[in-house]
């Protein structure tokens, strides 16, 4: 009896121990699971501030955001993110700040990008990629009110298919089938004869030969990128890199007063919108040029290189976004950036438009 006794005291022990050590493995397995890198749950409240003729303005609040420093936020006619590219595709742009999964943040669409017939919402994404299921962390809606619209446009126009359509009918059938038929008939066919055939074989037979030759090869443009190891000095062509590796970017060729256009936000549409410079693992087809996914592209350092020019002319609010990651395009001698290197991964250097972003 006593030594029965004994070994199922024993083995009592032997199971709680084994439970101990189960529920540790547990616990301990608990916590290493990594949380999701986006919270797309992430709550935005939209407000319009003002509305004018110049545009609207719309104040916005972002909580539940990740632990990121920034991020990329846009107003869009409601549910149209998948048109969103760095050529636009969006009513105003803003590169907010994040700190402790939280932003405040405006944003300011001039009345050439709105439409009242439309239903707008902001829309808050991971920078350096495009919107979608594994990149937004959160949207809300705008509510533009009618008083709010007819201060951007003036009130909307009453009944404009009443007066119009009596009087045209009458009137213009009547004298338009006399006069033009009788006096066109006589004088273009006898100066038109004479004239273009001397003047037109002299003139431009001569001017246009001569100068379009000449002023275009005077400024030529050939942008162009070398990779150099952290010395600045030694190519990195063929060298294999590691994380935590530096190299060295260096530009040339590139024309400060190139790429104008775009949305207007945040460099001003009759400006020049600069160069993005990207350090990373490109596909073999990349370009957001050609409808390529962000998944093409992974980003591992990244610069706007634009002449410090234009970036004095860009909206005071837009300003300090783009310092942060700015490089001067008329001195360009880009500052090593980190490189860091996945194992296996096919690293690249490229240069593109930054009509986005």
């Amino acid at each position: 009896m006593n030594a029965t006794a004994t070994a199922s005291s024993g083995s009592t022990r032997i199971r709680v121990l084994l439970a101990a050590f189960v529920s540790f493995l547990l616990v301990a397995a608990g916590a290493v699971i990594v949380p999701p890198a986006h919270a797309a749950g992430a709550t935005v409240t939209a407000t319009v501030a003002s509305a004018a003729t110049s545009g609207v303005s719309v104040q916005v609040q972002a909580s539940g955001l990740p632990e990121v420093e920034g991020a990329y936020a846009a107003l869009i006619v409601k549910g149209t993110e998948s048109g969103l590219s760095g050529a636009g595709g969006y009513a105003a742009f803003v590169m907010p700040t994040v700190a402790g999964g939280a932003s405040t943040f405006t944003l300011d669409a001039p009345a050439g990008s709105l439409d009242r017939t439309k239903s707008y919402e902001v829309l808050v994404w991971q920078k350096h990629s495009n919107p979608n299921e594994t990149t937004i962390y959160g949207r809300g809606d705008v509510a533009i009110s009618a008083g709010q619209w007819d201060a951007v446009f003036g009130p909307v126009p009453t009944d404009p298919g009443t007066d119009p359509g009596t009087d045209p009918g009458t009137g213009p059938g009547t004298d338009p089938g006399t006069d033009p038929g009788t006096d066109p008939g006589t004088d273009p066919g006898t100066d038109p004869g004479t004239d273009p055939g001397t003047d037109p074989g002299t003139d431009p037979g001569t001017d246009p030969g001569t100068d379009p030759g000449t002023d275009p090869g005077e400024t030529p443009f050939s942008p162009a990128i070398e990779v150099f190891l952290a010395d600045g000095t030694t190519p990195a062509t063929g060298t294999a890199l590691k994380a935590g590796d530096k190299v060295v970017v260096k530009g040339s060729g590139y024309d400060p007063a190139a790429n104008v256009g775009g949305r207007g936000v945040p460099t001003p549409k009759d400006l020049p919108q600069g160069t993005y410079v990207v350090f990373g693992n490109f596909a073999s087809a990349w370009q957001p040029s050609t409808g390529a996914a962000s998944s093409t592209r992974s980003v591992g350092a990244q610069v706007w290189a634009l002449s410090e020019g234009v970036l004095n002319q860009v909206p005071s609010q837009y300003q300090g976004a783009i310092r942060a990651q700015w490089v001067d395009i008329a001195l360009w001698d880009i500052a090593a950036q980190r490189a860091e290197v996945a194992a296996g991964s096919k690293v690249s250097c490229s240069s593109y438009s930054s009509t986005i972003v």
